[in-house]
């Protein structure tokens, strides 16, 4: 999908998406190893399927959670982090004017997944608050 996503924008254009996943799924980045690293029989046991994204990265758990790509031009200005920074700006921008508390959070490492998976470090991520029952974006939306 996001492949198809980045060959069909147009020159200097950005895109978000934004999905679910249907059950608890750990996803491997491009060039992870992951054979021996994770032991399938428990994971399926916990009802969790594993699969490789085409992108690059450490291991994600995605679990009750909305998970977001975006594709962007190649090169960007400032390298990774940078780009990684303005995204999340961004998110912590659109959640904010939704009426979702959100904010910026750095830090060196998240937990273990369900001890499936080790300790891994992270660039940044966004903190927000859960939304309630019926929030304002669910009334708008509707």
């Amino acid at each position: 999908m996001d492949h198809a996503l980045a060959a069909c924008s147009s020159p200097g254009e950005a895109v978000l998406r934004i999905y679910r996943w249907s059950c608890p799924t750990v996803s491997f980045g491009r060039n992870e190893p992951a054979r021996g690293r994770y032991d399938a029989a428990a994971g399926r046991s916990a009802g969790i399927e594993f699969v490789r994204r085409p992108t690059g990265g450490r291991a994600v758990l995605h679990d009750r959670e909305l998970t977001y790509a975006v594709v962007v031009p190649c090169p960007t200005p400032g390298g990774l982090r940078a780009t990684y920074g303005l995204i999340n700006r961004g998110l912590v921008e659109a959640l904010s004017s939704l009426g979702v508390p959100a904010a910026m959070a750095a830090g060196h490492s998240l937990p273990a997944s369900r001890g499936l998976l080790p300790r891994v470090p992270i660039l940044a991520r966004v903190l927000m608050s859960r939304l309630p029952a019926k929030s304002r974006w669910m009334e708008e939306s509707s």
